[in-house]
């Protein structure tokens, strides 16, 4: 008797085979990169700040509009944990964004493909509420929906996770087995 089977494995990614939680992208979207393309260093065409870093323009535009200080060593001291939570959501277009948990502490919630998943075939469910865009707050401006937007395939949130790609691997397996007897 012979059973066999095959197993397949994928691993859903992008940009150049970075997890999609890990994208960080810039467009002049983000209100920061329009801010920094006004004064001058920060151009559309090639994704390229002059005269300037990226941290440095994020900085001073957060600093124009009174939600921090830029500190003598370079770094940046927000007003208040709101205003920091509304800059973070804002620095890139990103699957994931931060909150105040429970403790009153800055926390990450990533995008949870499985979850998306499951999502998809019960949208109705309510254990799946809190695993990616519902609960995110309006002032995001750095979703991954405001980069590419379209709605999912059951019309009821935008996300777009593109580009995307997917390694697919199968594994094929045989187990042999040999039954005798010697019964007279």
């Amino acid at each position: 008797m012979t059973a066999s089977y095959y197993e397949t494995g994928r691993n859903w990614s992008a940009d150049n085979g970075a997890d999609f939680n890990d994208w960080e992208i810039l467009s002049y979207r983000l209100p920061w990169v329009r801010w920094a393309e006004q004064q001058g260093w920060y151009n559309r065409n090639d994704a390229s700040f002059t005269g300037i870093t990226e941290q440095e323009a994020f900085h001073r535009y957060y600093q124009s509009i009174g939600y921090g200080d830029i500190l003598p060593d370079g770094s940046f001291r927000w007003e208040d944990k709101q205003k920091e939570i509304l800059g973070r959501n804002s620095r890139h277009h990103t699957t994931y964004f931060y909150y105040e948990d429970a403790d009153g502490e800055i926390a990450r919630q990533d995008f949870d493909l499985d979850n998306y998943n499951r999502y998809l075939a019960d949208p109705r469910n309510p254990d799946l509420k809190l695993f990616g865009y519902w609960d995110v707050p309006e002032e995001k401006d750095g979703g991954i929906d405001r980069l590419y937007p379209s709605y999912d395939v059951l019309g009821n949130f935008q996300v777009d996770i593109v580009p995307w790609w997917h390694e697919r691997n199968t594994r094929y397996a045989q187990i042999e087995a040999a039954f005798s007897s010697q019964l007279k």
